[in-house]
């Protein structure tokens, strides 16, 4: 692993070339990809996930103008990572999952990476994760109801095929 000296202490290179604030959220990038768990490049989907959650804590909890998209971040810690409670981490999915119309999909996955950055949170601050976010349901992908064909069209279609398709049935 190539690291480049910082300083204060040896920063990744991939913080260094992702890296937007330094904080938190860079050594759980940096663990991402260090520990071969991800690439780089799923390394940093996850930080930008966590960092939306950083951003939106931030707007919430000093009540800026803003989206959270557009909070200035200077640094995120840990404790102000811990510190979230059911109410923000509702508030949080609602506003993704519902004013920004992210899909089952997207909503699924992001709960999937804030539960995997609370649970290592947790592991290097020997601490316990908020069970709140451990224990949210992901939301199911939709299923659409497959409508049945009535005989008469079935033998109509049947009858219409022609070429490769008359072979498959």
């Amino acid at each position: 692993m190539l690291q480049v000296k910082g300083t204060n202490h040896e920063k990744h290179v991939l913080s260094l070339k992702y890296g937007k604030e330094p904080g938190v959220l860079l050594d759980f990038m940096d663990m991402l990809y260090d520990t071969g768990a991800t690439s780089a490049a799923t390394a940093y989907t996850y930080y930008m996930t966590a960092r939306s959650l950083a951003k939106y804590l931030k707007k919430w909890r000093l009540n800026l103008p803003c989206a959270p998209e557009e909070v200035i971040m200077s640094g995120v810690s840990a404790e102000e990572l811990l510190q979230i409670t059911e109410d923000e981490w509702e508030r949080y999915l609602h506003y993704y999952h519902f004013s920004c119309m992210e899909t089952n999909g997207s909503t699924s996955v992001r709960i999937s990476v804030i539960c995997r950055l609370y649970l290592w949170l947790a592991q290097t601050h020997e601490t316990e994760p908020p069970p709140f976010i451990l224990q949210t349901v992901r939301p199911s992908a939709r299923h659409h109801e497959i409508k049945k064909v009535p005989p008469a069209v079935q033998a109509d279609i049947f009858r219409n095929l022609k070429g490769d398709m008359l072979m498959r049935n």
